[in-house]
């Protein structure tokens, strides 16, 4: 362990879906106060709600106030800008508030070899950590976050196979919603076949095997939606029906063509999740670079 200690005094507690009693003993058990929102973390607003113009208010006169000051007219081109960006990314980005802006937010925060200042976009940082809860949920064993979600959301039905629902944390829905990035990010090696899926996971060339054959490829040839690798072969095999309609025909010829290598397994090594690094390059660790292009 580091050693460190948490600070009771300067913490506080958030519930929720608890009665009064039991926030009140609970805070009682862990000496530490009940929290009201909404508050900050690290300079930030934090609201469970959608953060409104009253929320933000400190942070645009804050803003406000150092551009106004004597000392700005002092920095060069470039100390402006950081100074900007530092500020900017302590708020929302909203587009709507700049009226009569001269210049664009959305070209503003384009790079600056297209004539932007280089400025990153709220969005895309969010869209990195979303995309980064995915990679930890499909790679980090260890974790007992993972291991909740496998036992409590994702156990009857996988990852690939549950729909976004309102019944779920905002967490959860903004996992499910990024479904559709992952067949150009994300790509699995087989190994032992035991953890990648038949259909959904990107471990052919081609990408999913779902997007080849359609909704009615599980049906046609016989291999469960929830089907992983290995349950697809039998004794170094590909295990398919016979053909004996046109649209099995076709199905089964679109997948054996997505198919680079006949089923060898190594049964002593798990399927490996890879990350796209380049267009070329799939690495094992996670590559926000890349996330933010796309």
């Amino acid at each position: 362990m580091s050693g460190l200690e948490m600070n009771a005094a300067k913490s506080d507690l958030f519930f929720g879906g608890y009665s009064e009693i039991e926030v009140a003993v609970l805070s009682g058990l862990a000496g530490i106060k009940v929290g009201t929102f909404p508050t900050r973390y690290l300079g930030l607003p934090l609201n469970p709600s959608r953060i409104n113009m009253a929320t933000l208010q400190p942070f645009l006169e804050k803003i406000t106030s150092k551009l106004h000051c004597w000392t700005v007219k002092t920095l060069s081109y470039a100390g402006k800008i950081r100074l900007i960006a530092s500020e900017i990314y302590g708020m929302k980005n909203n587009t709507s508030s700049a009226s009569g802006a001269r210049v664009a937010w959305k070209d503003i925060c384009k790079p600056k070899a297209e004539g932007g200042l280089g400025i990153r976009l709220l969005e895309d940082f969010q869209l990195v950590f979303r995309l980064k809860h995915i990679w930890n949920f499909f790679t980090n064993s260890t974790s007992l976050w993972v291991a909740w979600l496998k036992q409590h959301i994702f156990k009857r039905k996988s990852f690939w196979l549950t729909e976004d629902s309102q019944r779920f944390s905002a967490t959860i829905r903004s996992m499910l919603q990024l479904k559709d990035m992952l067949y150009d990010l994300m790509r699995c090696q087989i190994m032992d076949g035991k953890s990648a899926y038949f259909w959904f996971d990107s471990w052919t060339e081609q990408g999913p095997l779902i997007a080849l054959a359609g909704e009615e490829g599980p049906r046609s040839l016989r291999i469960r939606k929830d089907a992983h690798v290995i349950d697809a072969s039998t004794d170094g095999s590909w295990r398919m029906p016979a053909a004996r309609t046109q649209q099995l025909i076709w199905d089964w010829t679109l997948c054996k063509a997505a198919y680079v290598w006949e089923p060898k397994f190594t049964p002593s090594i798990s399927d490996k999740d890879l990350w796209r690094k380049t267009e070329k390059a799939l690495r094992r660790n996670y590559y926000s670079l890349r996330t933010i292009r796309t």
